[in-house]
């Protein structure tokens, strides 16, 4: 028999808190005056506090209905929609290691960012349980306990060239890769089993999925000074790609203080996943807050 096909939506409401980082930030670099012929390296400790939203479609097990019809068991996907904000994400979170490094030599620069990100949360929901057409919402009262686990990874290779450097303003053009790895695990606990017009889902079960995404990408980076005295400045970075995904994109933005040898920072930062691949196990993914920072160049 051909296997049975449904969806199921889940909704998962934790929170986020105090992530270290070392990324790359845009800070204020040497003037072409001041430029030698040598390497130049930023590297930024960061705190970055950010809620994560994220749909992911799995693959969960079924049964058909007693005398209705007849049928194997077969294959569901199961939609999983996660945000977690910034009240009590430590909670959840199980590892987060992000470093990255930035080198520059005259108008060249190479940039690398790895972000690694482990998640648990007890407190998703099932929303749906859909088999085209048939669609079945699920009330947070049903649900006795149902729990998300989300591990992903993402890299981020560039080059990049200074098209601008001046007393006022500094911008670069990048082009290079992101890399995503992810793994997600789903454990649902519902109060009745899901009955639909010939399927059944069992109110227990658990269901898991990876996926790898490559994506090329293109975008800018750089700063603008605050005043005359090149203290304040607006660091920027936004970056666009596609390939795997049908869309991912990266923006940064803040203020920023220069000192003699490092730099202070508040940014605010987002990453964006988006994916029209109805079967593919992540249809969307973000993560989006404010971070703080200190940034030493040598």
């Amino acid at each position: 028999m051909s296997a049975r096909i449904a969806s199921l939506t889940v909704s998962a409401r934790a929170s986020v808190a105090l992530m270290l980082a070392i990324l790359p930030v845009h800070s204020a670099t040497a003037q072409a005056s001041d430029r030698d012929s040598g390497w130049h390296f930023n590297l930024a400790p960061y705190v970055w506090l950010p809620t994560v939203n994220a749909n992911l479609q799995f693959s969960a097990p079924s049964r058909p209905i007693i005398g209705g019809g007849g049928g194997a068991s077969g294959d569901r996907l199961v939609r999983i929609s996660n945000e977690i904000g910034p009240n009590d994400y430590l909670s959840d979170l199980n590892m987060a290691l992000m470093v990255a490094a930035t080198a520059e030599k005259d108008r060249w620069s190479i940039n690398a960012d790895l972000m690694y990100l482990s998640l648990s949360s007890e407190n998703s929901t099932i929303g749906s349980v859909e088999r085209s057409p048939q669609r079945i919402p699920i009330g947070l009262q049903a649900s006795l306990g149902t729990e998300t686990d989300l591990k992903a990874g993402v890299l981020t290779v560039s080059g990049g060239y200074e098209v601008l450097d001046s007393e006022r303003a500094a911008a670069s053009v990048i082009f290079g890769a992101r890399y995503l790895q992810l793994d997600a695990d789903l454990d649902w606990n519902l109060q009745i089993d899901i009955t639909g017009t010939d399927f059944v889902l069992d109110r227990r079960g658990r269901t898991s999925r990876d996926a790898d995404l490559l994506d090329a990408l293109i975008g800018f980076k750089g700063r603008v000074w605050l005043g005359d005295s090149q203290g304040w400045y607006v660091p920027y970075y936004v970056d666009v790609g596609a390939g795997s995904s049908k869309t991912t994109w990266q923006a940064m933005a803040g203020v920023g203080y220069k000192l003699e040898h490092s730099d202070l920072l508040f940014v605010y930062r987002h990453l964006d996943y988006d994916n029209d691949d109805n079967d593919a196990l992540l249809q969307d993914l973000s993560l989006s807050g404010p971070a703080f920072g200190w940034s030493f160049r040598f």
